[in-house]
């Protein structure tokens, strides 16, 4: 039986992008751009809060992964980042984009072991709920 699962590994991405989206909306709400603000350099809070997010977008997408598929959580969870990856390539050539090449091209190195580690915690958790708690 092979440990990689299509199902856990698409829903997995997909919730990944649902959250993505959500954290994007409340990041419109928490830091407006005007049109002064156009093409100028974000405040470092902005720039916190993006890598923050993005971590944890691939992080809760590895660890749906490997919960939906529930067998071989590290494969999955891992793999469960090629949206993010996808969408991460088309930024690098994309020359509009060209002012932040270094950050995505980390996020894009960064996203597959972030997976991995949502699926690690999914496998830690999952077997201390089966462990029998002693008294």
């Amino acid at each position: 039986m092979s440990s990689i699962s299509i199902k856990g590994i698409v829903l997995g991405a997909l919730f990944g992008v649902g959250a993505a989206l959500v954290l994007a909306f409340l990041a419109l709400l928490f830091f407006p751009l005007d049109a002064s603000q156009v093409g100028s350099e974000p405040s470092p809070m902005y720039s916190v809060a993006r890598y923050a997010g993005n971590v944890t977008v691939v992080l809760v997408g590895g660890y749906f992964a490997a919960r939906i598929a529930k067998r071989g959580e590290l494969i999955n969870g891992a793999l469960s980042s090629f949206l993010y990856v996808g969408g991460g390539i088309y930024l690098l050539i994309d020359p509009q984009f060209a002012d932040e090449w270094m950050q995505n091209f980390i996020l894009n190195l960064a996203a597959p072991p972030i997976g991995l580690l949502g699926g690690y915690i999914y496998r830690q958790t999952s077997r201390a709920q089966r462990q029998p708690h002693s008294a």
